[in-house]
């Protein structure tokens, strides 16, 4: 028996959690037109925006909600957005488009994640290994290191080629379809710089789409940290893992990823059952004191090398 079979039989039976991972269609659709209606709001701001003092914030703005794609990525990744496959895999690439970030390569990357949750050099995903000081913390945060990782996989892979690491990760035969992703993604991005180009209009791309996607990295990266960092470097779940309550907003845009616990024990359990499952395994997960702000703030002054407590001292009474 796996460790996660292990952590799942000691805290439900198969019976009492199968109508937690009853998938259906409805509600990531409702997700997702929300979200995109969001998206499309906060590109209303930019536009509104546009020539005065308020379109650097607008344009910040658009580019966290932007972002905050990553979640149904993520969920479809995990094959738990939608009870109709097509639809899950239709979704998946088109939001791996838009976030720049192939999905068919994150699903393969992915799985070892949570197969070697938190075991350094096996865990594709691990955030901020031990050990692990400010530096770390704030250029993981930035999102620098993301976008440079993920445009050197679009890059290579358009070329037909792939890091030995990565392709560890990949079966053989899922190979071309990872070098085709790439280059239909690829194709598409200069394309789209292209049509800015010839229509006059080369701002537009740049200002609407992939300026705000890189700067509202960081608010995913945000997130994350929340997720593992800190916590310990084991493979059991109940204490590797972090789940973080918030408010009704964060919750909605992040799918309920904040329910990180759970979904670790059960990642095939849809997002908008993650609440409930909460309230039924939540005692036996590790849960956060606080909100983000207080995670980051037990990660800078508890889980970091090259902060002082001198230091801390002085931001605490402010």
């Amino acid at each position: 028996m796996s460790i996660v079979e292990n952590a799942q039989s000691s805290m439900l039976s198969r019976q009492e959690v199968k109508p937690y991972l009853k998938r259906k269609d409805w509600p990531g659709l409702l997700y997702l037109a929300v979200h995109f209606s969001m998206i499309g709001g906060t590109g209303y701001l930019v536009y509104v925006a546009t020539s005065t003092g308020w379109m650097v914030p607008a344009i910040v703005l658009h580019g966290l909600i932007l972002s905050t794609l990553f979640h149904p990525l993520h969920e479809c990744i995990h094959g738990t957005a939608f009870r109709t496959r097509w639809l899950n895999e239709a979704v998946m690439q088109i939001l791996g488009f838009i976030y720049i970030w192939p999905g068919l390569l994150f699903r393969y990357d992915h799985a070892l994640h949570h197969s070697h949750t938190q075991i350094q050099g096996k865990d594709t995903e691990m955030a901020i290994p031990i050990p692990r000081n400010l530096g770390d913390y704030v250029i993981y945060v930035s999102g620098l290191t993301h976008h440079w990782r993920n445009l050197g996989w679009l890059f290579r892979h358009s070329m037909g080629r792939i890091l030995p690491a990565d392709e560890a990760n990949v079966p053989p035969s899922e190979l071309p379809k990872i070098f085709l992703e790439a280059r239909i993604m690829l194709t598409g991005y200069v394309l789209i710089l292209l049509a800015g180009v010839v229509s006059g209009y080369w701002w537009v791309p740049i200002v609407y789409y992939f300026l705000p996607r890189f700067l509202g990295e960081p608010l995913v990266r945000f997130f994350r940290v929340a997720e593992h960092v800190g916590m310990d470097e084991s493979l059991d779940m109940t204490r590797n893992t972090r789940t973080t309550l918030t408010n009704p907003l964060v919750q909605f845009l992040t799918w309920n990823m904040g329910f990180h616990g759970e979904h670790h024990v059960y990642p095939s359990a849809p997002f908008h059952q993650l609440p409930a499952l909460h309230r039924k395994i939540g005692h036996n997960v590790h849960v956060a004191k606080g909100g983000y702000l207080w995670v980051h703030w037990d990660v800078i002054r508890n889980h970091l090398n090259g902060f002082s407590l001198a230091t801390a001292r002085k931001i605490e009474a402010l």
